[in-house]
């Protein structure tokens, strides 16, 4: 009886040992990963960019091994590693990341099926990105879109992902052998449904289109309401420029808020006018000074006159 306490005493403790080392290692994962990310946004060299990319797949590689998994984690790194992609410019460092990725991506073989919509754009996405053509990976994700496929996620597919999704499928299908998921993701989600969109996203959609060489019909259909939209926003932007009240317009210039410009030639107006005033009654001012002097002259003119002929009669 003792002994059997013993083992599974001594059971316990080595499983709960595991448990909080595999809990260590997750958290470990987690910190690494954001810690790569948040370095692959930044404007650090090449060369540091090239070398962080370099450690974190050899620690990657070794979690893996043990089995120490977070989706969101990997997704990340992966994520990082486009980033680095795209910024190193020397041709054999770019091409010892693209192995690299090439090789991550087989990390995420096992979890596709598991993925949430966000998750799976975000892989197709960095696919299309950096023409990662892994066929295994890219079937799990196109069994995944599929309409009636089982564990399928076109149901739950968000407007960024529907854009995703048609930005990067001909990417990666040269020969167009999945247009019936394009066909359905494009009746279900677009048409008649442009309101749904910015125009931004709309843009990316036609973009799209041409390149499936789309029915002409169905395009014509998309640029007469994009044409539409467009023309809607310019005159909306003339109406309420004109129908706003003129008080309330303000122009930043230099993070300094002036009024608009009526407001200020009212300003400038009505300082002018003051101003002219005050000239102009100084002018009067002056005036009436100028009258006073010639008064008072005229006065001792005349006290002279008066003198002169009171000698005249004296003499």
């Amino acid at each position: 009886m003792k002994k059997c306490f013993f083992l599974f005493k001594l059971y316990c403790t080595f499983t709960n040992n595991n448990n909080g080392g595999k809990s260590n290692q997750l958290k470990h994962l987690k910190n690494i990963s954001y810690s790569f990310y948040k370095k692959s946004q930044l404007g650090l060299g090449h060369d540091i960019l090239y070398e962080e990319a370099i450690n974190i797949n050899k620690d990657v590689i070794k979690l893996y091994n043990q089995n120490i998994y977070n989706n969101q984690s990997y997704i990340l790194i992966f994520k990082g590693l486009m980033n680095v992609f795209v910024r190193v410019k020397e041709r054999k460092k770019k091409l010892t990341i693209e192995d690299i990725m090439n090789k991550f991506i087989l990390f995420f073989k096992n979890y596709i099926n598991f993925m949430n919509e966000q998750d799976i754009t975000l892989l197709l996405d960095i696919k299309g990105k950096c023409n990662i053509n892994n066929k295994i990976i890219y079937e799990k994700i196109i069994n995944r879109l599929k309409k009636n496929s089982e564990n399928s996620i076109f149901y739950n597919l968000k407007n960024k992902s529907v854009c995703i999704i048609f930005n990067n499928l001909y990417k990666l299908d040269k020969e167009n052998d999945n247009i019936n998921i394009i066909n359905d993701i494009y009746d279900f989600y677009i048409y008649n449904k442009y309101l749904n969109y910015s125009l931004k996203q709309l843009i990316i959609l036609l973009h799209s289109l041409n390149k499936y060489n789309y029915e002409k019909n169905k395009i014509i259909d998309f640029l007469n309401y994009l044409s539409s939209y467009i023309l809607d926003l310019y005159t909306n932007g003339i109406n309420e420029k004109n129908n706003s009240p003129k008080s309330n317009l303000t122009v930043n210039t230099n993070h300094c808020l002036l009024p608009h410009k009526n407001e200020c030639y009212k300003k400038q107006h009505s300082v002018s006018n003051s101003s002219s005033n005050n000239s102009n009654n100084n002018n009067n001012n002056n005036n009436n000074n100028n009258n006073n002097n010639n008064n008072n002259n005229n006065n001792n003119n005349n006290n002279n006159n008066n003198n002169n002929n009171n000698n005249n009669n004296n003499n």
